[in-house]
């Protein structure tokens, strides 16, 4: 039996096998059996298949269908953790524009799935780091004819839940700009016709409804992201000699009282590639954006720019994000910055 025990004004605190409760009044007590959690977060599956087209798999069910990362996931963990990460990725998703999440998988050819796992390590054959709290991963898996698209969460990492989650979706989300691009191309050179989201949008429902600011976004984005950094500063690497974490003034990484002129990236993990440098913009404004403190690297000119023009391209991509109001992510903007977002410009 599971006590969970319900404080005033308090955060709700875990209580294991507990054989005494205590009955003071101010105190409220509810009992749960594992089989019940377990319906809980079965249901909670469930729930997000229906929504948002997601699927959740167990560690067992991913070990039967191994992903191409070669990373070691943990299957023995407490299910409070699992929980705990089922309903934060609810938490997560609910907080999303309606639809961002089914316009993500629109025209998608492959099968996406969430796993949450114990801790996670990099066998000798991973290319990864040595041990990572999320990740995501796709592959082609010839015996199906399937391609995947996988994204995994250490559910133990509980204080940095949160963060991971918007990190690691972040790159199922920009999956779709690469979608965009071909299908801008393919209807330029007449080898497809006009999809739903190169229809002209209704100038009421956002501020891209001008197909030639929208297309001028899309076009070349990894061109025109590439060209927010100096040259050759990605190591392509995930090997951590390879970068530092901005004691040296070369390296263009946030370092306490460096220059803000001199900072390009967040942190050494960013310089590894470039879709890591996005999703952890991504991170942060979206954690400033559900309620922590927007960190002082976004000083930096060099890192508002890319900020700006990452939150435009997802406008550009996502009908459903393009509206007057700020999403999640775009509420810790400054007023100059936002108006960039929201105008195109």
């Amino acid at each position: 039996m599971i006590f969970v025990l319900y404080c005033p004004e308090e955060t709700q605190v875990i209580l294991y096998d507990l054989e005494t409760v205590p009955s003071a009044e101010q105190f409220s007590v509810e009992k749960y059996t594992k089989n019940q959690i377990q319906e809980h977060i079965q249901e909670n599956h469930q729930n997000i298949q229906t929504q948002y087209g997601l699927s959740v798999i167990s560690v067992d069910e991913a070990e039967r269908n191994k992903d191409a990362s070669g990373y070691h996931l943990e299957k023995e963990f407490g299910i409070l953790d699992e929980l705990d990460a089922n309903d934060a990725f609810r938490d997560f998703l609910d907080t999303l524009p309606d639809e961002m999440a089914v316009q993500m998988l629109e025209g998608k050819d492959c099968t996406v799935e969430i796993c949450f796992s114990g801790p996670i390590t990099g066998g000798e054959d991973s290319g990864n780091l040595s041990a990572a709290g999320a990740y995501v991963t796709s592959w082609f898996d010839e015996a199906s004819s399937t391609l995947y698209s996988r994204m995994v969460i250490d559910s133990t990492g509980k204080e940095v839940l949160e963060r991971n989650l918007a990190h690691e979706f972040f790159h199922l989300m920009e999956e779709r700009f690469i979608q965009c691009e071909t299908e801008i191309y393919a209807v330029r050179e007449g080898t497809a016709k006009e999809t739903r989201f190169l229809d002209e949008r209704d100038s009421d429902s956002g501020f891209y409804s001008d197909r030639k600011l929208r297309e001028s976004k899309i076009l070349d984005w990894d061109t025109q992201w590439m060209a927010l950094s100096p040259e050759d500063s990605y190591v392509y690497s995930y090997d951590e000699s390879f970068y530092s974490y901005g004691e040296s003034e070369e390296d263009y990484v946030y370092f306490y009282g460096k220059d803000p002129e001199q900072v390009y990236f967040l942190d050494g993990y960013c310089r590894t590639f470039p879709t890591e440098d996005r999703a952890r913009i991504f991170e942060y404004l979206y954690m400033a954006g559900n309620g922590e403190e927007l960190h002082e690297c976004f000083a930096s000119e060099h890192i508002r720019e890319k900020a700006v023009y990452l939150c435009q391209l997802i406008r550009s991509c996502y009908p459903s994000v393009d509206t007057s109001s700020r999403n999640i992510w775009e509420k810790a903007l400054s007023e100059e910055d936002w108006a960039r977002v929201h105008i195109g410009k």
